[in-house]
């Protein structure tokens, strides 16, 4: 079992035991003396026998809505030989942050039109869209997503002033993709002093999230700080007896996915939440999201 991090400059595998890093995916990530370089990776979930997904940030062709990037790729990452293989380009998808599989669907975040993207992977094809309001900007900056006992999760950075966490049953689907706002539909949970949240990670009976721009950790439920540190969080995983949380240098946004810049993994205990060491990343730029598995 390994941890799966996504960065700013490609997919980076850790060793929790032996704390080993491994650079899985760079951002040219397919052959061709002409081929293009992702713009940087962001989502990265669990897949299918006990594989990883893992979406990259591209522009090829969709007209932008107001961010550095318009389409994604997805690719399948496979833990024990760390290879990895081309899946789909999904067109239409602003400044996708986390994405979530679940029964043969992708959900992506598409934070430039405040939406969430389904997408049939077996189809190939984009079967619609989760609309979150009736206007198509970027007003919630939509960038977490995660399914949990039949329920999506998705998760709004800019809801002031708390971020929340919008809740929709699975069985709804059909009916939520034919509706113009599900917010006539879900369930709202509020975090209590938060904001510019990140991440939801289910952990014992806490859901996990990094309020990113006060470098906290907290239990989504109840508001509670579990642990701060002194920078910008984003990006959490759970392992068998620990919780480690990324950690980017917080720069200007023309300099924050240099690759001068390194990332950090904090290990803390997954009882008491004890700080307990530091994993560091070189040359990275931002970390973004992280995932469990093997």
């Amino acid at each position: 079992m390994s941890l799966f991090v996504s960065t700013s400059n490609g997919i980076f595998s850790v060793n929790p035991d032996t704390e080993s890093i491994r650079h899985v995916l760079k951002r040219k990530h397919t052959s061709g003396l002409f081929s293009r370089r992702a713009k940087g990776y962001f989502g990265i979930c669990n897949y299918a026998n006990n594989k990883v997904m893992a979406a990259s940030k591209e522009v090829m062709g969709t007209t932008k809505s107001n961010k550095p990037t318009s389409d994604c790729k997805l690719h399948l990452i496979f833990p024990d030989t760390g290879g990895y293989e081309y899946l789909a380009s999904v067109y239409d998808v602003h400044d996708v942050h986390q994405i979530e599989y679940y029964d043969g669907f992708v959900f992506l975040t598409d934070t430039g039109k405040n939406r969430i993207v389904v997408y049939d992977l077996e189809k190939q094809i984009v079967k619609g869209y989760l609309d979150i309001g009736k206007r198509r900007f970027d007003i919630n900056h939509v960038n977490a997503v995660k399914v949990f006992n039949g329920i999506l999760y998705i998760g709004l950075n800019y809801a002031e002033p708390n971020s929340k966490i919008l809740l929709l049953h699975m069985a709804s689907l059909e009916v939520a993709l034919d509706c113009s706002d599900i917010m006539d539909i879900v369930d709202v949970i509020t975090i209590p002093g938060c904001f510019h949240t990140h991440d939801l990670v289910e952990c014992d009976d806490k859901l996990l999230v990094c309020s990113s721009a006060d470098a906290r950790l907290v239990d989504a439920y109840t508001g509670r700080q579990l642990w701060a540190y002194e920078s910008w969080l984003r990006g959490i995983a759970v392992t068998e007896n620990h919780v480690w949380v990324g950690q980017s240098v917080h720069a200007k946004r023309r300099k924050r996915h240099s690759k001068k810049l390194a990332g950090y993994l904090h290990k803390l205990d997954r009882n008491t939440f004890e700080f307990q060491g530091t994993v560091t990343i070189s040359k990275v730029g931002q970390i973004n999201d992280m995932v469990y598995a093997g």
